[in-house]
């Protein structure tokens, strides 16, 4: 598989919130079908938005962002 940029992993990490918030009960699968990319993929996505903030706070400081939304 070839490697994908640094800028389309951005994008897809910036797009999952509002994808899961446009289609409730979106799975992961489904949500891997839309971004082109694989079910694993997605799951590491989720993953890294669970812990994303501002520097020196509190993870979800900076992303809103459920995992329960998958």
């Amino acid at each position: 598989m070839a490697r994908v940029s640094a800028s389309d992993q951005l994008t897809r990490l910036l797009s999952l919130p509002a994808c899961a918030a446009e289609h409730p009960g979106v799975t992961v699968a489904e949500a891997a079908k839309h971004f082109c990319a694989t079910p694993s993929v997605i799951e590491r996505d989720v993953n890294t938005l669970l812990v994303s903030g501002l520097p020196g706070r509190m993870h979800g400081d900076l992303v809103d962002f459920d995992a329960a939304d998958f």
